[in-house]
């Protein structure tokens, strides 16, 4: 079956297909297959070791209070119970003395209250600041004409002692040129360049 015939099978109407559509084979070589599982195999090792402290703690609430405490620890074929969580949803009961619930409703208030409080005062000191000019808001460099022409000279530099760097003149007759200007400008040197 060809290319064409498949893509009418899918819905695509016929105007929309190429005629001279052709699919290409694509050669892969073996070194990219092994790279490939290579990094998968990686991938999945680093990923058990960083879940491996999650799945700790997540076990530490099913041990017995010997096996938290051991100088060996198991992370699998220890002695389980749920006694530590009967302690947890006990409430005044405790044997403790701690009221987790009580705790756990608290943080569930207060958190989304300091949240808002943050939101509500936070929000418009930073509107202000981004809006209004006063002294110091610019950046320190900026200010700083003699910090400016050395990068400028480094710059420059750079482009006469590489081939691949290229200077862009963003200025004509000791103005800067709009942006639309200089952004024109690159994309002309990337054509060039056969960039894009």
């Amino acid at each position: 079956m060809s290319v064409q015939a498949e893509l009418k099978d899918m819905g695509l109407p016929s105007e929309a297909i190429p005629a001279d559509l052709e699919v290409q084979k694509i050669r892969v070589r073996p070194s990219e297959v092994l790279g490939k599982i290579g990094t998968y195999v990686a991938l999945v090792a680093y990923g058990i070791f960083s879940l491996l402290p999650l799945y700790w703690i997540g076990t530490l609430a099913f041990k017995v209070n010997t096996e938290i405490y051991t100088r060996t620890p198991k992370l699998w074929g220890f002695v389980t119970t749920l006694d530590h969580w009967r302690e947890v949803f006990a409430g005044k009961a405790s044997t403790t003395g701690v009221d987790f619930l009580q705790a756990i409703t608290n943080s569930l208030v207060t958190v989304p209250l300091a949240v808002l409080l943050a939101l509500l005062l936070g929000a418009p000191v930073a509107y202000i600041l981004a809006r209004s000019n006063f002294k110091g808001k610019e950046d320190i460099h900026e200010r700083n004409l003699n910090y400016r022409k050395k990068v400028e000279k480094v710059y420059l530099d750079l482009a006469k002692r590489y081939r691949h760097w290229i200077k862009v003149d963003c200025v004509k007759d000791g103005k800067i040129l709009p942006p639309d200007v200089i952004h024109n400008e690159i994309v002309k040197i990337l054509r060039q360049k056969k960039y894009i």
